[in-house]
């Protein structure tokens, strides 16, 4: 089973109206999610993540799924992207969430060779910030356990940066 979607995310959220409107923009994708991976339970369904080195020999784009990943379901409410600059390590975005770092430190993406403006290019796509400076998307991510998370993902392009940041069901 895939184990998310490719998304984005702003950060900063407080418990404002636009934030309270959020919140309830991710209700019933999780309700139908939860139905859906109770439903694959019962029928004895497996939804546990796909083997890690699947997701290293996809490159940059293995990489964008696997962060996206990590900041849905990690600690970690934001990460920067910077096109020319060294990527977010994975492991340090997952401290602090010990199954999700037991997943990340198998995942032997070679950082010094992937391309931190091919991610760009690929946040950029998927967000489509080539128009605007900032995107979003709302996703169902399965968890490292299996269990489904709707989250809402934002990006924010500034210049070479892009700000990616999510929101998580309360």
């Amino acid at each position: 089973m895939i184990r998310i979607a490719l998304l984005l995310v702003v950060t900063g959220i407080l418990m404002s109206p636009a934030y309270a409107d959020e919140q309830d923009e991710l209700r019933a994708p999780q309700v139908q999610a939860d139905e859906i991976h109770r439903k694959l339970n019962a029928a004895g369904e497996s939804t546990t993540p796909e083997d890690p080195a699947r997701w290293v020999a996809a490159g940059e784009r293995g990489y964008v799924n696997c962060l996206l990943t990590v900041l849905g379901e990690g600690p970690a409410n934001n990460a920067i992207v910077t096109s020319g600059k060294r990527l977010p390590n994975l492991n340090d975005l997952a401290t602090g969430n010990s199954s999700l770092l037991v997943w990340t430190r198998k995942l032997a993406f070679p950082y010094d060779r992937l391309s931190s403006q091919s991610v760009s290019e690929i946040l950029i796509e998927s967000f489509e910030l080539r128009r605007n400076s900032k995107g979003r998307l709302k996703t169902i991510l399965v968890k490292n356990d299996g269990a489904p998370l709707a989250v809402l993902f934002t990006a924010e392009r500034n210049g070479a940066a892009i700000k990616l940041s999510v929101l998580r069901p309360q």
